[in-house]
């Protein structure tokens, strides 16, 4: 039997339709935000840059009276660092080795308990330190070169955890929380970020992944909770 020319045609419509609206158009999701950047971010503010900070501000501390200025590797007295466990200092060639047992510290600016080894080699206003698992208030072991200038309270260097990384140089001389840096930078899973601290408790920080710039971010220090924006 023959089939109409109107059916014909009928079918070759429903064919069309059926083969445009399978080429339709979709709207492509361009870089996605990654679930785990503001969240690492976070993470590495608590488990890497704190500890270092606080581990290198409660060192000025207690160095800046003791040590500022030395040229010779002579042990301060340690007998008063401590509201809790201990420290102790050996003088070894031209550094010191301190080594805190849970010793609570109450400086001048800061409440926090050390535990590790710090090597501090005096350079006249410079203090060179080298620590070896270090922990601060319980935290992941820190190592890393770095060192303190007391008399402009300066302070930084470049520092490992199992958590990340941190590098950068601050100053901080009073009890405000929220330091000056030309530069902090830290690294955490595979991304790094980088920015330039004026002070303020706002932290405005560049984001890079391998290589590529590829978001803003914006730190609270006061509640180190970070909030970015994709390239």
């Amino acid at each position: 039997m023959k089939r109409s020319r109107r059916g014909r045609l009928a079918l070759a419509s429903i064919v069309l339709l059926l083969a445009a609206g399978g080429c339709e158009e979709t709207t492509e999701v361009v870089n996605p935000m990654d679930p785990t950047l503001e969240p690492g971010l976070d993470h590495a503010l608590v488990a890497t840059v704190r500890p270092v900070l606080t581990s290198l501000r409660i060192l000025d501390d207690l160095l800046s009276t003791s040590a500022s200025g030395a040229t010779k590797a002579v042990c301060p007295d340690t007998g008063g660092w401590c509201v809790e466990g201990g420290a102790t200092c050996t003088s070894v060639s031209d550094f010191l080795v301190l080594d805190f047992y849970d010793c609570v510290v109450d400086s001048a600016h800061l409440y926090a308990s050390l535990d590790g080894k710090v090597e501090v080699q005096p350079g006249g206003p410079m203090l060179f330190l080298t620590s070896v698992n270090l922990t601060v208030d319980g935290s992941t072991a820190i190592s890393g070169e770095g060192s303190l200038v007391p008399a402009e309270c300066g302070l930084g260097g470049n520092y490992l955890t199992s958590n990340g990384q941190m590098n950068g140089y601050v100053t901080q001389c009073d009890s405000d929380p929220y330091p000056t840096g030309d530069f902090l930078g830290f690294r955490f899973s595979y991304y790094q970020a980088s920015g330039n601290l004026d002070g303020s408790n706002i932290f405005p920080v560049n984001v890079g992944k391998n290589g590529e710039h590829v978001a803003n971010c914006t730190i609270d220090l006061q509640t180190l909770k970070s909030s970015c924006d994709l390239i």
